[in-house]
């Protein structure tokens, strides 16, 4: 190794722990550092390009200057797995090494947002994600977690940060391998499967299971079920803008998750479409036992994908709608009634009732079903407040 390199070396520690220390301009190993992608309390991932071949890579580094045996034991397991794992809704990986001291995997380039940025920046325009797209998403993933499942990996990490979507395809992948657990009775390895360090929590408190905070606890055992809460939650997020849980610390939060039961979508935004309500329950049902598992969360997805009118959002003027009926039908029986009394009154009032004295009580006036206060007017299902209007994902996040 030249002086040099060696200086080199030093000085990408340095910037490894140090976020305002540049990464880009230069050369570690058999790779041309580009630019930082993101930055994470593992390691830092950084746009390069191979030496030799030319190939765009995602360089995942890992950060720490005298990495513990637990960090690095878990860093060449997430490559290992990854080397397993063949699947185009999962990063696929190319290279794994240590140079000086450094820890670094070549990951595919998955170039676009993450899920999360998508949903924040349709938020703050008002929007959200459409109903479809939200399900296609949804079934991308769990059909990837049911392939890791089969060949005996949990991802324990699921969250809209670790998913990406694809620019220019719209294909959702998912990355960040860093907390996988290992089945070694259907995953080839020679490593022990519990790198993890007993009460030490692994995971993203707003999305993990109950079960993660209290392994084998109340709620049942870490396990491929813990990947569909994960699901759910990010599923949550995409139709709220916010996770099932939140709160200002952890302790708080904990306290939350392992006593409180989880909210519905529909508690919190209006016009969802039933069947994805009852989705995200099934999936953050907190007994491990009793939450749906990967096949049947698949299974579901491909129904609502399958059946656009499953996806229909409930129509918000369908009560408004009941009510006017309701109050017409009322009005007819009063006209009936007062015709046996008072015939000429009772012409009057249907008159009335008709619309043909101008009268504001008009089944096709203002209160009518097709009006201002109709299902198809401002206040239905297509218009600012439906699933298929300015609310909807068919535009730029789409």
């Amino acid at each position: 190794m030249t002086d040099e390199s060696t200086i080199d070396l030093q000085s990408l520690r340095q910037s490894l722990r140090d976020p305002s220390r540049r990464i880009q301009g230069r050369r570690f190993n058999r790779y041309d550092l580009l630019s930082e992608i993101s930055r994470g309390g593992m390691g830092v991932v950084v746009r390069a390009r191979h030496q030799e071949l030319g190939s765009m890579v995602a360089l995942k580094l890992l950060a720490s200057q005298d990495p513990t045996p637990e960090a690095t034991a878990r860093f060449r397991r997430e490559a290992k797995v990854l080397a397993q794992l063949k699947h185009p809704n999962v990063v696929g990986i190319s290279d794994l090494g240590e140079d000086g001291g450094i820890h670094f995997l070549a990951m595919e380039l998955i170039e676009g947002p993450d899920l999360h940025s998508t949903v924040k920046d349709l938020r703050a325009k008002g929007q959200y994600l459409d109903y479809r797209r939200v399900a296609e998403i949804a079934l991308a993933m769990a059909r990837a977690l049911a392939y890791c499942h089969e060949k005996g990996a949990i991802h324990r990490d699921v969250k809209p940060q670790n998913i990406l979507i694809e620019r220019g395809t719209n294909r959702p992948v998912l990355t960040d391998f860093g907390l996988v657990k290992r089945d070694h009775t259907k995953m080839q390895s020679g490593q022990s499967a519990a790198i993890s360090q007993a009460g030490k929590i692994l995971g993203t408190p707003s999305f993990m299971a109950p079960e993660q905070f209290e392994p084998d606890g109340q709620f049942g055992k870490v396990g491929p079920r813990s990947d569909v809460w994960g699901l759910g939650a990010t599923l949550f997020f995409c139709l709220t803008g916010q996770p099932p849980y939140t709160a200002t610390n952890v302790v708080n939060l904990y306290s939350a998750v392992m006593n409180d039961p989880p909210p519905r979508v529909s508690d919190l935004r209006e016009g969802v479409p039933a069947a994805l309500d009852e989705l995200c329950a099934a999936c953050l049902t907190k007994s491990v036992s009793e939450r749906i598992d990967t096949a049947e969360l698949v299974r579901r997805l491909e129904a609502l994908v399958d059946d656009p009118k499953l996806l229909e959002g409930a129509r918000e003027g369908a009560g408004l709608r009941h009510a006017v009926l309701v109050i017409a039908a009322f009005l007819g029986l009063a006209v009936v009634h007062l015709t046996l009394i008072d015939p000429a009154q009772g012409k009057r009032l249907w008159r009335a009732v008709r619309g043909g004295d101008g009268g504001a009580a008009g089944v096709e006036g203002n209160a009518g079903v097709e009006g201002n206060a109709g299902g198809e007017g401002n206040a239905g299902g297509e218009g600012n407040a439906g699933g298929e209007g300015n609310a909807g994902g068919e535009g730029n996040a789409g």
